[in-house]
């Protein structure tokens, strides 16, 4: 049944267990937002990078100045149209980057309108095989 009747050691475990419920709760909530690509606790000081960083230059298609894109790891096809770009097509340029460097939150291709020329984008997402796109990539 129902224990009705709470001595000082039930209270006391109760805040015990709310005081470490919260401080579990914080924590879980500055390690997501300390950290751009997350990643487990027990994997820390090991960790293994999802996404690679580029800085990526074409007047037409990405803006004014280079652009910090990124591509996921085991996304191949992303990762070959950055390095094939400046072979391929003529004004694509290309260079390494540390990901401390790219500003963070990452966009879309779609909302290159709304956002400045110097903001991060996720490269998967720009429109290579559409023939009319300032973008397109033979």
């Amino acid at each position: 049944g129902n224990n009705r009747e709470f001595e000082r050691i039930d209270y006391a475990i109760r805040i015990v267990a709310s005081i470490i419920g919260i401080c579990l709760a914080a924590f879980c909530v500055c390690w997501m937002l300390l950290y751009e690509d997350p990643y487990p606790v027990f994997e820390w000081g090991a960790n293994i990078p999802t996404y690679w960083y580029q800085q990526v230059y074409n007047k037409h298609c990405m803006g004014p100045a280079f652009r910090c894109v990124r591509c996921m790891c085991s996304d191949m096809v992303c990762r070959s149209r950055i390095e094939t770009a400046p072979v391929l097509a003529k004004g694509w340029y290309i260079m390494n980057v540390d990901q401390t460097v790219c500003p963070f939150p990452w966009y879309n291709y779609a909302d290159k309108p709304f956002i400045g020329p110097s903001f991060s984008m996720e490269f998967s997402t720009v429109p290579f095989d559409d023939s009319s796109s300032a973008c397109y990539i033979r």
